[in-house]
């Protein structure tokens, strides 16, 4: 008899002890628990949460990479994006090719199969290429990226949508240099000035690329 009381005095005693062990773990994981901040997609044509989406689609915060990228090519910040390839990135005679899930994979150089849009203004011609030297990547903000039949929203666009947002403003009268330097005669310099009084406000972007390349040029 007094066997069977020490054991169950032993069990109650062990069960007390996880419960109160098990309600610590319990609410210090309650605690480390993190609120993501909402993404809205712009590029679906109507407002959408990206969790709600009903597309394959990507958001990437350009202004958070800015600072750890040399900006000098677009696919810094489209690496990160599934289904999308980028080649050539430093080759500035032929400009960067991009492909997503196949469409354009076949274009000897530039963008095929894939539409373009910046700030609402299409960077993609009637015949369906596209380029990227006139596009500012220092005040880039944002990326959204459609890919697959979802395209279709914005017309002959087979492959995929890449659309970019600028930043509209630095915040009134704001002046920003940027100068980067490197191997083989790479310097590169960026200005950006940010004027506004009142209801008046502009943006003012300014950039300069030299390079000399890894190749010796040899005259013959």
């Amino acid at each position: 008899m007094v066997s069977k009381l020490r054991f169950a005095f032993a069990l109650f005693f062990a069960f007390s002890v996880y419960n109160i062990i098990y309600s610590q773990d319990h609410s210090e994981k309650a605690k480390d628990t993190t609120a993501l901040n909402e993404v809205v997609l712009t590029a679906s044509l109507i407002t959408t949460n990206l969790l709600d989406a009903p597309t394959a689609s990507s958001f990437v915060n350009a202004k958070k990479i800015h600072e750890t990228t040399p900006q000098l090519s677009l696919k810094e910040y489209l690496g990160q994006v599934p289904g999308l390839f980028a080649q050539n990135q430093y080759n500035y005679n032929q400009d960067l090719r991009i492909s997503i899930r196949g469409f354009g994979a076949r274009a000897s150089f530039g963008i095929r199969g894939v539409f373009l849009n910046i700030d609402g203004i299409p960077e993609t011609t009637p015949d369906g290429q596209s380029q990227l030297d006139n596009i500012p990547i220092g005040i880039i903000s944002n990326i959204e990226v459609l890919r697959g039949p979802s395209s279709a929203l914005y017309g002959n666009a087979a492959g995929g949508v890449i659309l970019m947002s600028t930043q509209e403003d630095l915040g009134a009268n704001t002046l920003k240099f940027r100068a980067m330097g490197g191997a083989f005669g790479l310097a590169a310099s960026q200005l950006t000035v940010a004027l506004g009084e009142n209801k008046f406000k502009s943006l003012w972007h300014f950039n300069h690329s030299v390079s000399e390349g890894y190749r010796a040029l040899e005259w013959i």
